[in-house]
């Protein structure tokens, strides 16, 4: 499955066509989020008693705090849990195994694909335009996050409808409560590891450049076929 998946964000990361960019990174994380489903389902009807990992990946600077929030919207799309520890620049993130994999594969891609948006944005301003400022960028990389993070719950509701919707017609059980056994055993452990999480506001610097980073992840629509095989 990561090989595929690879093999997409790869194409996705070195096309100079937004489009296909989109296209492809949509049917990874609908390979994906399919997986992620099977796990699950895995995990329920053997009775598992594997639990939820946490992995820390760093984030540096330029630009620390965007690609904090696109690490947590990626996470989201996949049912995990960020945490940022400010002081360190490392961002925890706690999911089961599978899915923990998907995440750190589908961020790597992006911020590589959030880089390139941002600087197609830059090429087409003239020196010392106001889309050259750090404000700009970082509100930009900003808005790409939110948007993309959105997109990519939608291709994972879609997936999870499908599934829902074939497992009921084959006569199956319904995919809710199992979803939801994962998600109660997630925010248990996140509850043990984190008790003292303080929320955090999303401030922006510059609303153009966060408009212009979501109108920057919005470019070609997100609706893909179902992935066979």
């Amino acid at each position: 499955m990561l090989v595929k998946v690879r093999a997409l964000l790869a194409q996705a990361e070195t096309t100079n066509f937004p489009a296909e960019a989109e296209t492809f990174t949509a049917k990874a994380q609908e390979l994906m989020a399919r997986h992620s489903i099977d796990a699950a389902l895995v995990w329920e009807s053997a009775s598992s008693d594997s639990r939820p990992v946490a992995i820390r990946l760093p984030i540096g600077d330029p630009y620390s705090n965007a690609k904090g929030i696109l690490l947590a919207e990626v996470a989201r799309a996949f049912r995990c849990r960020t945490i940022t520890h400010t002081d360190y620049a490392l961002v925890s993130v706690l999911g089961f195994g599978s899915d923990l994999m998907s995440v750190e594969v589908m961020f790597t891609s992006l911020l590589v694909q959030a880089q390139i948006a941002l600087q197609a944005e830059a090429a087409s301003a003239p020196p010392g335009s106001r889309s050259r400022s750090r404000g700009f960028r970082s509100s930009f990389l900003t808005g790409y996050a939110i948007r993309i993070g959105e997109r990519l719950r939608q291709v994972t509701a879609t997936v999870q409808d499908e599934v829902e919707a074939d497992r009921v017609a084959r006569g199956g059980g319904s995919l809710l409560p199992v979803l939801a056994s994962r998600d109660d055993a997630l925010d248990a452990e996140f509850a043990t590891l984190f008790p003292n999480t303080v929320a955090k506001s999303i401030s922006v610097a510059d609303g153009l450049g966060m408009a212009r980073g979501r109108v920057a992840a919005d470019k070609a629509s997100l609706v893909t076929r179902a992935i066979s095989g």
